[in-house]
């Protein structure tokens, strides 16, 4: 359905000349990547405000992309299987937040944040076969990857221990899975 929906549109602006023929199957590949990566947003988002955890759901979303997109790790091969597993993590990652008692929030949050600090620091990047990295860019990705990990770090600890929030379990989460998606693409790499 997004698939047609893309090319429909791409066919349209090469009838009223805004792209080059030429162009299509770029234009039709960031139009759909872009329209599936909306929808799963979209859903995520449903997700939050169904469980009303929209605000920790934002936190996530946020987190999340911010240390993946440096740091790497796993991918799947489909992107069904992509959209499967992202429903999981979404799920599991809000109802951990809402069901860890009150008197645990600090506790998780500590453990999970420096658990998953010195894997993401020592491993990050890890590259995929979709994306594979030369020595310049692991280099920028792995700096960029520590800077934004302290940054997450020390936010989560500091809202988890100090104010016992459920924002800083989430984002003491992200950084878990993280380090987990790393380790499964490390394995999956054959590292």
């Amino acid at each position: 359905m997004i698939g047609r929906g893309a090319k429909w549109t791409v066919n349209r602006l090469v009838a009223h000349r805004i792209i080059d023929l030429d162009d299509v199957e770029i234009y039709q590949f960031g139009l759909e990547s872009a329209m599936l990566k909306a929808v799963h947003y979209a859903s995520m988002l449903l997700v939050g405000l169904l469980l009303g955890m929209l605000p920790e759901t934002i936190v996530f979303l946020i987190v999340y992309a911010a240390i993946r997109a440096y740091a790497g790790g796993y991918h799947a091969d489909t992107r069904g299987v992509c959209y499967l597993l992202s429903w999981i993590t979404i799920l599991s990652v809000l109802l951990i937040a809402r069901f860890c008692p009150a008197g645990a929030v600090a506790v998780v949050t500590a453990a999970l944040t420096l658990s998953a600090f010195p894997v993401i620091y020592k491993w990050a990047p890890v590259e995929n076969s979709a994306k594979p990295l030369d020595d310049a860019e692991c280099t920028h990705y792995r700096k960029r990857a520590r800077r934004i990990l302290v940054v997450i770090s020390a936010c989560a600890l500091l809202a988890g221990l100090a104010f016992n929030s459920r924002f800083g379990l989430v984002a003491a989460e992200c950084l878990g899975l993280e380090a987990l998606m790393m380790l499964l693409g490390l394995w999956k790499n054959g590292r």
